[in-house]
């Protein structure tokens, strides 16, 4: 069996670390092939090189515009998946498009991780478009989210996993404690890119609660993700403007972040509309002591 994954990040987070911990594994069962079709120089573009996953990419940019869309098709073409993966929104309009141009004989299938979608008319197409044979829910708040939206009912659950390897391998690392002058106040820990499903304005305001009405001080925030040109200004004005910046340290983007999780005493999470994020997974591999904002999307 041939499976062609099709991704439009360029950055990095849970979606695109979940491929690289499930391809390799993919790629164990003989009559498995996996091929990756993305950005040229994207972050999951180096990583699928360093483990040696076969990365085609197939657009500088975005996956858009009629030269991207024929190339598309002729891979399909000359490859002939039996299965198309697509892991990403972006990705989902991709395929949309290529066939309404040129024709695509092959099964997809569509990841759907977050639980916010618009409702335009041209979502309700892709998101129910003849030619997905499935779309994959990461929880089963997604799926019961996205039935309400769309009246879809050609979806199933499948939870992802993580590679326990990876998460308990052992790293050299700076210790975060020494590195911020912490001294023996409370690590807590968050680890989340700066986009707006992640919603650290609430995780700020949270933090503003615990300082400022509940009197407690003896901590400190480090919160680990890669910066945004729109989200992160409005974090950094928040915490400027309630005066916490002796509890909060934004450190931006750092590699493999998961080996920082063994350090903190307690790990939050406040995201808004992912369906089930890694890192939760992550969080429990490590043993460490979980505290999350909304129990909708956690529970099970």
């Amino acid at each position: 069996m041939k499976i062609l994954h099709v991704s439009g990040a360029k950055g990095w987070g849970g979606n695109e670390q979940q491929m690289i911990d499930l391809l390799p594994e993919l790629n164990k069962l003989n009559e498995v092939e996996n091929l990756i079709i993305g950005i040229n120089n994207s972050v999951l573009q180096e990583k699928a090189n360093d483990i040696g996953l076969e990365f085609i990419s197939i657009s500088d940019k975005k996956l858009k515009g009629l030269r991207a869309y024929r190339a598309f098709s002729k891979l399909i073409k000359t490859l002939k998946p039996d299965i198309i993966h697509l892991h990403t929104s972006d990705s989902l309009t991709f395929f949309v498009i290529t066939d309404l141009l040129y024709g695509i004989d092959s099964k997809a299938v569509f990841s759907k991780k977050g639980m916010g979608s618009s409702s335009s008319f041209f979502s309700s197409l892709k998101y129910r478009y003849k030619k997905i044979s499935k779309i994959i829910c990461v929880s089963q708040a997604v799926k019961k989210s996205f039935q309400e939206k769309f009246k879809n009912e050609n979806l199933v659950v499948i939870y992802d996993g993580v590679n326990s390897e990876r998460v308990n391998r052992i790293y050299q690392v700076n210790n975060l404690r020494e590195q911020y002058n912490l001294d023996d106040r409370i690590l807590i820990g968050n680890i989340a890119n700066h986009v707006p499903a992640k919603d650290l304005i609430t995780l700020i305001k949270t933090i503003n609660v615990v300082v400022k009405k509940l009197k407690f001080t003896n901590f400190h925030l480090i919160q680990i993700g890669e910066f945004n040109d729109k989200v992160t200004p409005q974090i950094l004005n928040l915490i400027k403007e309630l005066d916490l910046e002796d509890y909060i340290t934004l450190t931006n983007f750092k590699d493999n972040a998961v080996k920082y999780l063994e350090q903190f005493d307690i790990y939050i999470m406040s995201s808004q509309r992912e369906g089930l994020p890694l890192t939760i997974y992550e969080a429990f591999a490590k043993k460490s002591l979980l505290l999350v904002l909304r129990q909708e999307v956690y529970q099970k």
